[in-house]
């Protein structure tokens, strides 16, 4: 995988399931793998056996990785389900509850996606796709002037991106905050 032959790697993995018997982690890898060169199925079957090798399920890395695969194959509200049973076991990750909310999001699950999207804001202030999802789903619920501080921080933290100069300035003449759109469509 290192040297970006994927297909070597995917017979490496199978010379090792046959050495060593079934591995979680030989089985987590040979997933993301199998995800990477699309792969989709197998990539969910060897993610769910590894989860399955674990007697109480909780095998974090497979959960992440069968949420993200579960995501590429356009399942989001599966990919929600492995994200959620990740968040239980580490609920102060951000990154976790990011996965999370953008999962629900793309299910089409508002409010979850938004109670999601507040906890990573609120565990990390700082994380820059935490405030932009929050901002950009506020934005699309019709709420700009909640949505205009989260997106003033995302652009904070980015401020050399116009794209995110122009969707702040955007928000703010939608919140009626004409001052804060000069200053970004002047920065842009």
């Amino acid at each position: 995988r290192a040297t970006r032959q994927p297909e070597a790697a995917l017979k490496s993995f199978a010379r090792v399931r046959a050495i060593a018997g079934e591995s979680g982690y030989a089985l987590r890898r040979m997933g993301r793998v199998q995800r990477e060169v699309g792969l989709l199925e197998a990539s969910a079957e060897s993610l769910t056996q590894a989860i399955s090798l674990v007697e109480t399920g909780d095998d974090r890395v497979a959960l992440t990785e069968l949420g993200h695969t579960r995501m590429a194959q356009k399942r989001p509200a599966d990919a929600a389900l492995s994200y959620q049973k990740v968040v239980e076991m580490d609920p102060e990750s951000p990154a976790f509850r990011l996965f999370l909310a953008r999962a629900r999001e793309a299910a089409g699950a508002g409010d979850q996606a938004l109670a999601s999207y507040r906890k990573v804001v609120e565990l990390d202030k700082f994380n820059l796709a935490g405030q932009l999802g929050l901002g950009n789903l506020l934005l699309a619920q019709g709420d700009p002037v909640a949505a205009l501080p989260h997106l003033k921080e995302a652009s904070s933290r980015n401020d050399r991106d116009p794209d995110l100069h122009f969707l702040v300035g955007r928000a703010a003449i939608q919140a009626g905050d004409i001052k804060s759109a000069r200053y970004e469509f002047e920065k842009l």
